[in-house]
């Protein structure tokens, strides 16, 4: 599989629902793979996202409807991962 696929697959795997990626979504993972994010960084980024929603009170929980909600982890994780790469 390739890099957009198994982003896709992941994050709707996590949303529990059938949904195609808008554009934009599939552009911002593109733009990942462009940067040199590694997969298992975004995967496990998403995954992160998905677990600290799920232990939110059901009242507090917001819907997941673009990868775009998943961004902010992505960079930060992709961020640490940097870092811990420096003097390998």
């Amino acid at each position: 599989m390739n890099y957009v696929t198994e982003v896709a697959n992941t994050f709707i795997k996590r949303r529990g629902t059938v949904l195609f990626l808008s554009p934009l979504d599939q552009q911002m993972i593109l733009d990942w793979q462009t940067e040199g994010i590694p997969l298992h960084i975004v995967c496990r980024a998403i995954d992160d996202v998905f677990n600290y929603r799920d232990q939110l009170p059901k009242k507090k929980r917001r819907a997941v409807r673009t990868i775009s909600y998943c961004a902010e982890e992505v960079e930060a994780a992709f961020s640490e991962w940097c870092e811990m790469q420096v003097g390998r």
